[in-house]
């Protein structure tokens, strides 16, 4: 089928179309002036002409909807043909108030070049891209622009395409960053440490600060552009390549206490970390450099300080256990002598004289209560204390210390009683040392109950924890005031009371701590309550079964010899064990299963204890680690301290204290660090368990709390 168009009267070109041949026919009238000189027909391909319309709309849709400003010019004119709806809701204008205007014409444009100029470059090279200009919209905001054109052909002309992009997040964010540059510029200038930057793929020197040319006595041009390991100060650090691909691969290391050596021979102790990061486009190494010769000095002074305070503890103890020995055989005998004269076997005697000599006795037993109590702070301070459990009813023991020191409660007008829970299961204790708890604990409320008042023995399960029974001793003496209820379990401590009163004190102030260590050997804690002229409530709970029977303890130590030693200890004691003779088998094993205590060397290749603790905390939390190493002063305790709380024990120590401290881990939640006899410094809350033990190491140091 056939369409013939014939020109019209007015003029317009007539379109032949054949559907058939798919053809368009485009017919053109050719004139001069009025006069009709001919026609001059086109043939246009179909398919042609729709692409040519397809790709047309496509280029409006985008023009309408593009995120850029865009501007077409007439290229002889310069004249705006068109603006897009983002460039002119952009600068305030309206669409028509743009369209037939010159660039120049329009105040937005007034600091880009004049329209003409712009014109003659564009005509020259075909291409103008101007950076950084500021537009001015129409409510006098200054907007960062980026302005490109182009002269391109549309159809059988030729236009001008303008692209203008806001650019003002992009500069803020580019000043942003150049003043971050500044600032660390300016730190890495005035640093106090030393920081070399290094080529992560090279291994050279690209930038070195003053602080460190200063320490090592060379000059910038001496470093830069060197390879590390050609330096001498650093031999001792990144001495060969291999050591430099470990640092690649890993992106971290650290050294302590390193030596540098400077121009002039001196030895500077040093700490190294080096990190790999992104420095724009490429990584660099950044190594920090610290001079730690003045920390490293005090640390020795400090350390010399604490042997000296050790070795004073330790000389202490000794005096306590032969004071104690050299005074108990005397008091015994000087006891025995006046209890013989008492009886008449040396003469009759007048009431006078027994009264005296009822005074020396009871003076004799109150030394040899003293004695015994020193004698009881040197065992549980050296490990030595020796717990013998059995399985017995604990309410016997309370009817017994009741019945004990029922006249002496009476001699002072004070009543004494019990209240004991039928059916209450054996439990797991030294009997001697539990009665010495009841003993001490109830003797210290007749002692502070003044006469009229009473005191109950309670036993039960305990309210807070059906695994264990509860012993209360509630008085309705003087209480203990607030302030040092936190202090009452301290060794040698007191509670004190008006001093404007004139009482004096008695006692040693030990008992209280004695009664916290013992409760606590039996896996259990200790605790009062107390309020002014009220009285005061002291309880303990101790667990109904052994709780480290079947306890689990995972032992890390690169010593086969030591772990097999140590296996052998605590499965006599019926611990299960497992030994891992390195940081990365350990974790392995933890992964399957987890211990309840870790014992855990320090000194160890690959993965060191540090590292393996470090691990530990960060997926296993607070599981108790026992660090049982050789080495308690140095880098590695420094790197071990970073992720305490952790029980330390040095070797070599007793088995018998080993298993000791072991099982005061499984019985309490809590840990505190002592090491090497240390039992000063501040306690945990009353109402807290703790668990502290020493070593025997020959080489004593002071108490570290964790």
């Amino acid at each position: 089928m056939m369409k013939n168009h014939h020109q019209n009267d007015n003029g317009t070109d007539n379109e032949i179309q054949n559907n058939d041949r798919q053809r368009v026919v485009k017919v053109e009238a050719i004139a001069s002036g009025d006069e009709f000189d001919g026609l001059r027909v086109l043939v246009v391909d179909a398919d042609v002409e729709q692409a040519s319309r397809a790709s047309e709309l496509s280029y409006r849709r985008l023009f309408e909807a593009a995120k850029d400003g865009i501007l077409i010019l007439d290229v002889d004119t310069g004249r705006i043909n068109d603006v897009n709806p983002f460039l002119f809701k952009l600068l305030g204008f309206s669409h028509s108030e743009m369209v037939g205007k010159t660039v120049g014409e329009l105040s937005p444009f007034k600091d880009i070049e004049s329209n003409q100029a712009m014109l003659e470059r564009l005509q020259k090279d075909g291409y103008v891209r101007y950076e950084n200009l500021p537009l001015e919209t129409r409510d006098g905001r200054k907007i960062a622009v980026e302005f490109v054109s182009n002269v391109y052909q549309a159809g059988d002309c030729n236009v001008i395409q303008c692209n203008v992009r806001d650019i003002t997040e992009r500069k803020h964010a580019e000043e942003v960053l150049r003043a971050s540059e500044v600032s660390y510029r300016r730190l890495f200038e005035a640093a106090k440490d030393g920081i070399l930057i290094l080529e992560v793929d090279t291994g050279r020197i690209s930038d070195i600060n003053p602080f460190l040319l200063e320490m090592l006595g060379f000059s910038r041009d001496e470093l830069v552009g060197k390879f590390i390991w050609e330096i001498s100060p650093f031999k001792d650090i990144l001495s060969n390549k291999d050591k430099f691909v470990q640092l690649q691969q890993q992106e971290y290391v650290r050294y302590e206490n390193l030596p540098l050596e400077t121009r002039d021979g001196r030895r500077v102790a040093v700490e190294f970390v080096s990190n790999v990061y992104p420095a724009g486009d490429r990584n660099v190494i950044q190594c920090n450099i610290r001079d730690i010769t003045a920390r490293r000095r005090a640390e020795e002074q400090l350390r010399a300080s604490f042997k000296e305070v050790g070795n004073l503890n330790t000389e202490l103890q000794n005096c306590y256990h032969t004071l104690s020995h050299e005074l108990k055989t005397p008091l015994t005998s000087a006891r025995e002598f006046v209890s013989i004269v008492m009886d008449g076997l040396a003469g009759p005697l007048n009431k006078t004289q027994l009264e005296y000599l009822g005074i020396a006795k009871e003076s004799c037993d109150q030394l040899r209560l003293y004695i015994n109590d020193l004698l009881d702070v040197t065992r549980l301070e050296t490990g030595k204390m020796s717990i013998e459990f059995q399985a017995l009813p604990l309410a016997v023991l309370v009817e017994r210390v009741v019945e004990m020191l029922a006249p002496a409660a009476a001699g002072k007008g004070v009543s004494l009683s019990c209240d004991c829970q039928p059916d209450l299961p054996a439990v797991p204790i030294d009997k001697q040392r539990i009665l010495q708890v009841l003993t001490n604990l109830t003797t210290n409320a007749i002692k502070f109950t003044p006469a009229g008042g009473h005191i109950c023995l309670s036993l039960g399960e305990a309210p807070a924890d059906p695994e264990c029974l509860q012993v209360t001793v509630r008085d309705t003496g003087r209480g203990i005031p607030k302030d040092q209820l936190d202090m009452i379990f301290n060794r040698l401590y007191q509670a004190n009371y008006n001093a404007q009163s004139g009482e004096s004190r008695s006692g040693l102030g030990l008992g209280l701590y004695i009664c916290q260590e013992l409760v606590e050997l039996h896996g259990g804690r200790i605790w009062v309550e107390s309020e002014i002229e009220k009285g005061s409530t002291f309880s303990f709970v101790l667990p109904k079964q052994t709780m480290t029977k079947g306890a689990y303890v995972l032992i890390v130590d690169d010593d086969y010899a030591i772990c097999e030693t140590l296996r052998l200890v605590l499965e006599e004691q019926h611990f299960r064990v497992a030994t891992a003779e390195r940081g990365s088998e350990a974790l392995e094993l933890m992964g399957k299963k987890t211990p309840d205590i870790v014992v855990l060397d320090l000194m160890m290749a690959g993965l060191d204890g540090p590292g393996t603790l470090k691990e530990i905390r960060r997926n296993w939390g607070l599981v108790p680690v026992l660090v049982y190493t050789g080495y308690p002063d140095g880098d590695l305790m420094r790197l071990a301290m970073e992720s305490s709380p952790f029980t330390f024990l040095a070797k070599p120590c007793p088995p018998k204290q080993f298993v000791e401290t072991v099982r005061r881990m499984c019985h309490t939640p809590e840990t505190r660090l002592v090491v090497k006899n240390g039992k000063g410094g501040p306690a945990p809350a009353a109402q807290s368990a703790r668990n502290h033990f020493t070593s025997e190491d020959p080489a004593p140091h002071p108490q570290l709390n964790s």
